[in-house]
């Protein structure tokens, strides 16, 4: 369930009823240019809805993926993890992030 590319490791974990699941996303270098990025999704249920939980907490992160998904969504689409310049520079390399996910319906 997991997708990782040279720089970024995104390893996921889905309950058997879809109702859960775990997202890490570790990004070894920042990039001095970041651009808008999406972490696509599988196993989800498409028709469920869901509620993004970050941790530690990203002010950043957890504004942008705030609002409750449908799983169809999250497959689609992915969650945000676009950065401007600034908070880019501000968390330096070496970052990792875990996402929760639960259904509320």
């Amino acid at each position: 369930n997991g997708v990782s590319s040279r720089n970024a490791m995104r390893p996921a974990s889905v309950s058997d009823d879809r109702a859960h699941a775990i997202v890490g996303w570790y990004r070894v270098l920042s990039r001095p240019e970041p651009s808008w990025a999406t972490l696509p999704l599988r196993g989800l249920d498409p028709a469920r809805t869901y509620e993004v939980r970050i941790w530690p907490e990203d002010p950043w992160l957890t504004l942008r993926n705030l609002a409750p998904r449908g799983g169809d969504d999250l497959m689609a689409n992915g969650l945000i993890l676009d950065e401007d310049r600034t908070y880019a520079a501000s968390r330096g390399d070496f970052v990792a992030r875990l996402f929760e996910l639960v259904a509320i319906d």
